[in-house]
């Protein structure tokens, strides 16, 4: 079931093209919301390694890899096409 609604969550998201257009929340495996899902590209830009991590297991993905990773491995599973970043690259 929450595969049929997370296929039409990611079609939404793949439309974000700002930094503030809103995202769509994804539902877990276990077919509840993914609750703290960040609103905007520009909150999810914004997440530290504590919620990035919660956020990729809630997606069911091993959270590894430098945060910048996590960061891009959550916008590839919910959609999210556009290469900006809210957080500029040191």
């Amino acid at each position: 079931m929450y595969r049929a609604y997370n296929a039409l969550c990611i079609m939404r998201n793949a439309r974000a093209d700002t930094l503030s257009s809103p995202l769509t929340a994804l539902r877990a495996k276990d077919n509840t919301m993914i609750e703290n899902f960040p609103r905007t590209i520009a909150d999810l830009d914004r997440l530290r390694n504590a919620p990035i991590n919660n956020l990729l297991r809630r997606l069911g993905v091993a959270p590894v890899g430098t945060l910048a990773e996590k960061r891009a491995l959550v916008k590839f599973h919910i959609g999210v096409v556009v290469t900006t970043s809210a957080v500029p690259v040191p």
